[in-house]
């Protein structure tokens, strides 16, 4: 087409006679282009595109008529090209028809130059009009909710509030407590239905108040802002409970509305919004609580807040921010296997300044990444000072927060870091908290296991703390689990958390997976870890975290030639024996004739973990072999006890098999030799594995 600021038309009708009038009569306003049928207009279409600003379509043609060619058109990207309808006559039931299939217009032979062009004009004016209308409408509203979004609501509410500088409003935040599961329950497009049912019930309380604005801010946060005089929380939330058990009246569903008493009209809107949105961090702390207000304490905690933030920066820029490391204790040897680096605050004028207040402030606005980055680039170069000078220290773990684990370069970021510091990426441990696995397991999967291809060692903080499953220790191959010792505290009176614990630690003993326990203040604390197996623990009983002239003089008087960390872990080869499931393996433990199996011996207990069709066949399904306290124990016989425990402790010993046999009638009178078979196998956490039989033999 000719380079010039003329708009293109597209011309599309059968006869060239009619293609060459409508041209000539356009051509001095108009590019033109042609088509003989609807098949050639879509070609054309898909050619010149937004090019094309209008078409003038006749009805009747081969291939495809002008009706058919409506409705293709729809199917394309050309759908909003203005079309105006040829026809020879003036017939309402085709003009009607035309309209209905999507003809902005039509215009009926003979033509008349001025009155095309006006009509052509018109037609084009209005698309125009309309997708700018479109596209605004689309700049200033939500596309899941058809809300206003965040930046229309907030200048919306901004002129509401100035134009009504002696009225006093009331701003909400609303949203669903974790509602991340939810979506993970319902799938996203169940928790995409849910948002826009939460969306419909906005509108229908619209006219209820005299001003109003409200909009969705993003995933599952909403806000309103109303007049305060109009208020009223019972209502407010009533309504919200109602709507949410009509629409789902199995699940639980608690939604947490954070509310703010606007005092001055002319505030920053994101500012009155961050007020409402602590006010419903609050809420989210008290189980039982939906509603909760902005106080005094939160208006304190925020201007603490923004003086954090107006320094971080010049903080981390001058060093300001120091590592701290705290030592981790073996509980076989009472000897320290590496450290825990923590961040801390050293304020040229506050003095230290710990990590609870400002580490929650820089994962809210995202410097942690900054912060992250920083202390890991510390933290290798201190490694390789210890080196340097000859120590040999052992391995120091830094947090990789929520923030940094989703920074798709995270495994070349730690390898480049290990790398520029000329350090084994063994001594630089990575802890990354529990809740991170959980928030897409399959990718966290392939994060951990580049970072172990990469020679890192890769924990699991807070286990326990939040959401996890069996499927998470299952799936994802991390090398430590970190327990928290408040985990355990607080009121318990039947001992459940004691017991988990002790099953988590077993169970992960049998996985290879060493356990930490952090937190330990006191003698009893240690005390009850050590009974339990557990292998390692971390807290202010053994060290509190200390500066690095500190640790330095732990590290240069300890024993040389320590073995590495975690070395229970070479047993997993040999417990993983035990669970294959190779199908020959458990065969072969079937074809022996007389009751045998695996035991494991815990503080005097003693009970099967694997036992062929035999034992079954003459014991049953007993849960313990021995326990002095349990009602079915399968032996019961104070000397068949001290029998037992003798041959066990003698097997353990000279690390071979021992053997014990007695003889004894049965009701018919014949003499039946029974023999004890222990062989010890392997030792998990303070659990000895042994193999066990019992022969019966007739004399």
């Amino acid at each position: 087409m000719a380079a010039n600021n003329k708009m293109l038309i597209l011309v599309v009708d059968d006869k060239e006679i009619n293609r060459l009038l409508l041209k000539a009569m356009l051509s001095d306003s108009y590019n033109v282009c042609e088509a003989s049928n609807g098949k050639e207009a879509l070609e054309q279409l898909e050619k010149y595109g937004t090019s094309i600003k209008a078409i003038l379509l006749d009805l009747i043609m081969p291939v495809m008529d002008g009706h058919t060619f409506l409705e293709e058109v729809k199917k394309t990207p050309h759908a909003d090209v203005p079309v105006i309808v040829l026809t020879g006559a003036n017939d309402p039931e085709v003009e009607e028809s035309a309209l209905k299939d999507g003809a902005s217009d039509f215009i009926t032979k003979p033509y008349q130059p001025t009155v095309l062009k006006r009509r052509l004009q018109n037609a084009i004016d209005h698309s125009s009009l309309a997708t700018l209308h479109l596209i605004k409408h689309m700049a200033e509203h939500d596309a899941l909710t058809d809300l206003y979004n965040r930046s229309f609501f907030f200048e919306e509410t901004h002129k509401m509030l100035a134009t009504n500088p002696d009225m006093k409003f009331t701003f909400i935040r609303f949203d669903i407590e974790h509602f991340r599961n939810l979506n993970s329950y319902w799938g996203d497009e169940g928790g995409n239905q849910f948002l826009k049912y939460l969306a419909a019930g906005f509108r229908q309380i619209e006219e209820q108040y005299s001003h109003i604005t409200y909009g969705r801010i993003t995933a599952d946060v909403f806000c309103l802002c109303i007049p305060s005089a109009e208020y009223n929380e019972d209502k407010i939330l009533n309504n919200i409970l109602i709507e949410i058990n009509n629409y789902d009246s199995k699940t639980f569903i608690k939604p947490v509305l954070g509310v703010y008493e606007i005092q001055d009209n002319l505030a920053p809107v994101e500012k009155i919004y961050t007020r409402a949105s602590a006010a419903a961090q609050r809420c989210k702390q008290i189980h039982t609580q939906y509603v909760c207000y902005f106080d005094e304490k939160m208006s304190v905690d925020e201007a603490d807040e923004e003086e954090i933030i107006s320094e971080m920066k010049e903080a981390l820029e001058t060093g300001q921010f120091i590592a701290y490391y705290q030592p981790k204790y073996s509980l076989k040897t009472d000897r320290m296997y590496g450290a825990e680096a923590l961040v801390r605050w050293n304020h040229p004028e506050k003095g230290l300044i710990p990590p609870g207040k400002f580490i929650p402030i820089f994962e809210k606005n995202g410097f942690i990444k900054d912060l992250d980055q920083y202390m890991w680039n510390t933290v290798a170069h201190q490694i390789r000072i210890w080196i340097d000078l000859g120590y040999e220290p052992t391995p120091i773990s830094v947090n990789i927060s929520r923030v940094s684990i989703n920074n798709p370069d995270i495994v070349e970021i730690m390898a480049d870091i290990v790398k520029k510091n000329n350090i084994p990426a063994s001594l630089l441990n990575l802890e990354i908290t529990e809740s991170a696995y959980m928030d897409n397991p399959e990718i966290m999967t392939d994060i951990v296991n580049n970072f172990k291809k990469n020679g890192f060692t890769v924990m699991m903080d807070d286990f326990g703390s939040g959401y996890s499953s069996l499927n998470t220790l299952k799936n994802i191959p991390v090398d430590v689990l970190k327990i928290d010792m408040k985990f355990i505290e607080g009121e318990d009176r039947e001992g459940k958390g004691r017991i988990i614990l002790s099953s988590v630690i077993r169970m992960a003993g049998w996985l290879g997976m060493p356990v930490i326990v952090e937190g330990v203040e006191e003698e009893y604390q240690s005390n009850f870890l050590r009974s339990m197996g557990c292998g390692y623990i971390q807290g202010y009983y053994y060290a509190k975290p200390m500066p690095v002239s500190e640790y330095e003089k732990i590290i240069r008087n300890q024993v040389k030639g320590i073995p590495e960390p975690f070395e229970e872990v070479k047993v997993k080869e040999d417990a993983a024996v035990l669970w294959t499931q190779d199908a020959k393996i458990q065969a072969i433990f079937d074809q022996v004739h007389f009751p045998s199996g695996v035991c494991t011996e815990d503080h005097g207990k003693i009970y099967p973990l694997l036992v062929n069709n035999a034992y079954i066949d003459k014991y049953g399904y007993g849960t313990s072999i021995i326990d002095p306290e349990e009602k079915n124990s399968l032996i019961k016989e104070e000397k068949q006890m001290q029998l037992l425990y003798r041959l066990l402790e003698k097997s353990f010993e000279e690390k071979t098999e021992a053997i014990e046999s007695r003889e004894e009638k049965d009701e018919k009178g014949n003499l039946i030799r029974t023999s004890g078979l222990v062989d010890y196998m392997f030792s998990i956490n303070n659990q000895r594995v042994y193999f066990f039989a019992v022969i019966e033999q007739k004399q």
